[in-house]
């Protein structure tokens, strides 16, 4: 299919923004992408060229920092964990990349990937252990952090690990689910239904 703003060199969603010199070797182990898109600035003329937030755009308010309000940041890592040595090492990856660019990040990770097509599909290491290296995720590299939850009782233990709790596309409308999330005080991020 053939893409009129691809052709002049822009994104679906915009001018794309360079690089940081040496993206591909960082990233492409990993299987992850990492770019950014149009500026605040890009989008909405008049806006500052700095990337400074805007008062009518949300916030939330995660540990010590303010996320949102038109300034970008990435909610970025794997789908799901595999091990704790590679999730050490794409967080350390991309909590460069980020800080190199004054990006925030919050490093994303499931411990059980429950919307599997397969019931033979890789889910994740599970509740415990899954948590346990999170935990390490965040103490070692000094990153925020977010994961998925299923269930109602998993949401009080997870707010304990992480800074913030994702409900997934599948399960957004599960009222106590989101209830129980918010309980938690932790900020939630919840996924927008298919």
């Amino acid at each position: 299919m053939h893409h009129p703003a691809r052709a002049r060199g822009q994104g679906l969603f915009g001018r794309a923004r360079p690089l940081p010199a040496g993206w591909r070797q960082r990233c492409s182990h990993t299987g992850l992408f990492a770019g950014i898109l149009a500026s605040p600035s890009d989008r909405h003329p008049g806006s500052e060229a700095n990337m400074s937030t805007r008062s009518d755009r949300p916030t939330t308010r995660v540990g010590d920092r303010t996320l949102g309000g038109g300034a970008p940041f990435f909610l970025a890592g794997p789908c799901v964990l595999e091990s704790l040595d590679l999730a050490l090492s794409i967080a350390k990856e991309l909590h460069e990349i980020c800080a190199s660019r004054d990006v925030p990040l919050v490093f994303k990770a499931s411990f059980d990937k429950a919307n599997r097509t397969s019931s033979s599909a890789v889910r994740g290491p599970g509740f415990e252990e899954g948590l346990e290296w999170l935990h390490e995720v965040r103490e070692q590299v000094g990153v925020q952090v977010v994961t998925d939850v299923h269930l109602p009782e998993q949401c009080a233990p997870v707010a304990e690990v992480v800074d913030i709790l994702q409900i997934p596309a599948f399960l957004c409308r599960q009222t106590d689910l989101l209830i129980a999330a918010a309980e938690t005080g932790r900020a939630v991020n919840v996924k927008k239904g298919q």
